[in-house]
């Protein structure tokens, strides 16, 4: 079994308060969860206005399968329009 675990850390542009940026990163989540069944979850900036970091996770039994799962979910990351990623870490375990 192969766990796959994404962390990407962007801000927000635009957002004027927490609520607003909890409501990008929610979409983000609940888009993420609905189309690669994933665990999703904002890990730091809970209480900046235009920062977040947020962790996802994806297992597999087979190794080949989480890479393209895990590069498929940093495209679509990539691509969310409200968020400009700064960074990315990727990790897999065994």
């Amino acid at each position: 079994m192969f766990v796959g675990v994404l962390w990407f850390e962007g801000i927000v542009p635009g957002c004027r308060s927490l609520k607003q940026k909890r409501q990008v990163v929610r979409s983000l989540r609940d888009r993420l969860r609905g189309k690669f069944n994933v665990a999703v979850s904002e890990v730091d900036y809970q209480d900046k206005w235009q920062r977040t970091a947020i962790g996802i996770v994806t297992v597999s039994g087979d190794h080949t399968h989480l890479q393209s799962s895990l590069d498929e979910i940093d495209r679509y990351v990539r691509a969310f329009p409200a968020i400009s990623v700064l960074t990315v870490e990727r990790e897999v375990l065994t």
